[in-house]
């Protein structure tokens, strides 16, 4: 009986310095939760792309949004949702001289506080597609970005090893400024990165229900093998949250979740965010922690079909009218939103927010 006395023991005092070591942002001073990342990556045009849109390399005619658009989408996303940094998204869907009057608008209408990053795509779908943009038009965009958004950070969706030359480029004026958008759970971040958005998809499309993500392997169990991996990294990662899920319709015959049918992809079940947010910071180790990031190009594409929303009342139309979103993605949008206030009031966020 001693001795199984001692092993309880020791197992307590264990459980309790281990629970003091991943609960480091639990407890953190008010200060420390408004200082963490609060993003949201959205095309600096708002524009409305094809359904396969997010990794087209030709677009059809799209119209820039103006002035009071612009305006809108901003007041929006730093006031009402919450952000403390925008990735604005570009991939060539509008000219050149436009997005720089586009990138421009966006620096007048947000707060000087909001860091505005810009967010360049690549390449189209796959590593084996041209890159969207040339050496030439990768030094002019870095030269306006870094006098005109943001002297200190870019950042890109990229595969590295097909981008060496733009990845070249672009740390010619932003050194170790360079943040990587879209780091899958299993890749290490290298250099020339400084930090980077971690993806959780495949985590948020375990199971349907709460319950299921806490009992799949694939689910909660997978993200808590990622956060410490990434706790052995010195360099601090964001993590995203989830507002669209995966189709279920074809997931249930795949090994992994899909992702490829905006009229199918569902609704993140509800609670989720709140259950991921909650492992982050009770598990993420200090220094290894930059905060949390939703994608909005995804809920733009989801939105926007009929079955959903309709194209009239998708999130970016919503976004340039000034009108809060309330469709059919609302429910984890909103517990994001939630989350997000909770932090930049100093709080760390409550379940069944």
């Amino acid at each position: 009986m001693e001795r199984k006395n001692g092993w309880l023991i020791r197992l307590q005092v264990y459980l309790a310095l281990l629970l003091g070591v991943v609960s480091a942002f639990a407890s953190s001073e008010p200060e420390q939760l408004k200082h963490l990342e609060r993003s949201f990556s959205v095309h600096a045009s708002l524009a409305a792309l094809p359904q396969n849109g997010s990794w087209d390399t030709n677009f059809p005619s799209l119209d820039s949004p103006n002035e009071n658009q612009i305006h809108n989408a901003a007041r929006l996303l730093t006031q009402d949702y919450n952000a403390n940094r925008l990735y604005l998204i570009y991939q060539k869907e509008i000219p050149l001289v436009e997005a720089e009057r586009v990138f421009q608008m966006w620096r007048t209408a947000c707060p000087s506080e909001i860091e505005l990053v810009p967010a360049l795509m690549l390449n189209g779908g796959s590593t084996n597609q041209p890159e969207l943009f040339s050496p030439v038009e990768i030094r002019r965009l870095s030269e306006f970005f870094k006098h005109e958004v943001n002297p200190n950070r870019i950042a890109v969706f990229c595969s590295h090893r097909s981008n060496e030359v733009a990845l070249s480029a672009l740390q010619t004026n932003f050194g170790t400024g360079l943040i990587r958008l879209g780091l899958q759970p299993s890749d290490k971040l290298q250099a020339p990165f400084i930090g980077a958005v971690a993806q959780t998809w495949s985590a948020f499309c375990s199971g349907q229900s709460n319950e299921e993500l806490q009992g799949d392997a694939s689910g909660l169990e997978a993200l808590r093998k990622w956060i410490d991996a990434r706790n052995e990294q010195p360099t601090p990662v964001v993590w995203s949250l989830g507002i669209v899920g995966c189709n279920l319709s074809r997931s249930a015959n795949h090994t992994v979740p899909v992702h490829d049918d905006p009229e199918r992809n569902a609704v993140v079940a509800s609670g989720r965010n709140a259950t991921v947010i909650s492992e982050l910071l009770q598990r993420t180790g200090r220094g290894t922690f930059g905060g949390f990031s939703a994608d909005l190009q995804a809920l733009q594409l989801s939105s926007g079909v009929v079955s959903h929303d309709g194209s009239g009342y998708s999130f970016y139309e919503m976004l340039k009218r000034g009108q809060l979103y309330v469709g059919y993605y609302a429910r984890p949008f909103l517990e994001i939103v939630n989350a997000y206030g909770s932090l930049r009031a100093g709080k760390a966020p409550q379940a069944g927010q």
